[in-house]
């Protein structure tokens, strides 16, 4: 495009703004065609953007071209900002589908990546202090070694995505591999803090229990005498693993970037206070302490809890591997945490709110066998997952806050770089 044709444009679009009209939006889709000219500002990192409420990219249906304006929180809708800068030809559907989320209170990644890497450090540190270690040659460790390398190289590969799929890929990546960091993490890390610890609440626990009417042997009995619903509580029960692949998965995809980061960030912050609340009530869970005699059914829980928080105090057992790793936070209940936080963050989609809220409360339903759980800790796992929502609700705010005097800068045309 000439010199000629740039200053035609700019004139049209200043002729526009001094009419007081605006061009289509471009989440109401440009005119079909397949290549369109892009004419945009050079602005501040990350604030280019389509359609989000502040940054708004306009088409003018007349000449098929892409322009950017941007409306500023303080001071309401501003004119137009004339195009400084001519990109190469790029298609405007196309990018709408692959700019990030344009949530400005969106948790910088960076901080979730050093969030892992302070749980990896500690960890470190626990398990050396607790002469704990890894298999490290176990199959189990290489196939998450493996993984975790080909996460890291698709999320580095596609850094700059240049296409929706591209985009998708890039972000699952993310996703994934930092939700599995944080909870593979927080699972190693149980094994240190349960050496760590002395005694059992398991008394009062069952005493809140009874306070709350909430008969966990009538519970175990009605679940014992029924094939069908230990084949359904243990199936539930292990869906913790899907409905965050389910959610991770959703929001590549949709490219809710900001929901996804919500959702890793407050995992983390629950975890981190069902090790520390563990530390100082550990428990056992009432399978090991209310049921006596024959056993009709075992819970999966059930045949190792009572035995390995001895082993690890008595720094019997050395050697994790990653294969047959256990939780071992049963108070407070991580699962009922973990279903709050799942309906929490599926809750605004209505794509996942019902099947999600089914899937989760089902899991709850099955807790207090499947994992050997307390109505009391199950409580307080609740309480875990809502300071945690609570916390990342407060991180957002502020984030929001700080940005709220956010204005454009204009560079040189020479500077703005192609899209």
């Amino acid at each position: 495009m000439g010199p000629s044709a740039r200053s035609e444009h700019v004139d049209d679009h200043e002729n526009l703004t001094r009419r007081g009209s605006r061009p289509a939006l471009a989440s109401r889709r440009a005119p079909a065609s397949p290549v369109t000219r892009v004419i945009f500002t050079t602005l501040p990192a990350q604030t280019v953007r389509v359609g989000d409420g502040h940054n708004v990219i306009y088409v003018s249906r007349t000449v098929h071209t892409v322009r950017t304006s941007v409306n500023v929180r303080r001071g309401g809708l501003d004119n137009a900002l004339p195009p400084i800068a001519i990109s190469s030809t790029f298609d405007a559907s196309l990018h709408a589908s692959i700019a990030p989320e344009t949530d400005r209170s969106v948790i910088p990644g960076r901080w979730l990546v050093l969030a892992a890497v302070a749980g990896l450090i500690l960890l470190v540190l626990m398990m050396e202090y607790e002469q704990l270690s890894i298999a490290l040659l176990a199959p189990a460790t290489i196939i998450f070694a493996l993984a975790f390398a080909a996460l890291g190289t698709v999320r580095h590969v596609f850094r700059n995505p240049t296409t929706h799929r591209q985009r998708v890929m890039r972000d699952m990546a993310e996703y994934y591999g930092l939700f599995t960091i944080i909870a593979l993490t927080g699972a190693l890390a149980s094994y240190p803090v349960t050496a760590m610890t002395s005694g059992f609440a398991d008394e009062g626990l069952q005493r809140a229990d009874e306070l709350l009417h909430f008969d966990w042997l009538a519970w175990y009995n009605l679940v014992a005498e029924h094939r069908s619903l230990q084949i359904i509580g243990t199936a539930v029960y292990q869906s913790i693993y899907a409905s965050p692949a389910i959610l991770l998965g959703w929001f590549a995809v949709t490219n809710k970037r900001a929901a996804a980061r919500r959702f890793i960030a407050g995992f983390w912050i629950a975890a981190v206070l069902a090790l520390v609340m563990f530390r100082f009530m550990p428990a056992v869970g009432p399978f090991a302490t209310l049921s006596h005699g024959p056993t009709p059914y075992m819970p999966d829980s059930g045949l190792w809890m009572d035995q390995l928080i001895p082993e690890l105090r008595l720094h019997l057992f050395h050697v994790i591997d990653l294969g047959a790793i256990r939780g071992l936070v049963s108070a407070p209940s991580f699962h009922t945490a973990s279903a709050v936080l799942f309906i929490a963050a599926a809750w605004p989609y209505r794509a996942l709110r019902w099947p999600l809220l089914a899937l989760n409360v089902a899991m709850l339903i099955s807790t207090p066998v499947e994992g050997t759980h307390y109505l009391s800790d199950m409580i307080l796992g609740a309480a875990v997952a809502g300071v945690a929502l609570g916390a990342v609700a407060a991180l957002t705010e502020a984030l929001s806050r700080r940005t709220e005097n956010w204005q454009p800068v204009l560079v040189p045309a020479k500077a703005s770089r192609k899209i």
